[in-house]
């Protein structure tokens, strides 16, 4: 791991492709450029997070909770955020080309120029 001086671990430039793990504790890690590409991270917790510029594409996040991360210019593209909670994160300049929002929640995101998501009325 990357050093550094708070108490939450620093996880930034890791390669963490093709892993495959459920319910694992995320919150408030510092994931900058960390890529989780075609890997199975159900029901993980990465609320409070900073993960600008990450990469999870293809990326099975099913039932995650994202409440409160910085997400500014990741790539959720073709990843499955089926029941994903994006509540009060910051997706500003995220791609989420192809990926399935079937159940996200999107409740006060900031998601200015965010790519390819289409909301429905009353899910912002």
């Amino acid at each position: 791991m990357t050093r550094n001086k708070s108490k939450h671990p620093d996880l930034s430039l890791q390669d963490r492709r093709n892993i495959n793990l459920d319910g694992t504790n995320f919150k408030k890690n510092n994931l900058y450029k960390t890529r989780f590409e075609f890997s199975k991270l159900t029901n993980c917790d990465f609320s409070n997070c900073t993960a600008k510029f990450a990469c999870f594409i293809k990326t099975d996040l099913t039932g995650s909770n994202f409440a409160g991360a910085n997400l500014k210019h990741s790539n959720f593209g073709g990843a499955n955020l089926t029941n994903v909670n994006f509540t009060n994160a910051n997706i500003e300049a995220t791609n989420f080309e192809g990926a399935i929002i079937d159940g996200a929640i999107f409740t006060n995101t900031n998601h200015k120029r965010a790519r390819k998501l289409r909301l429905a009325s009353g899910s912002e």
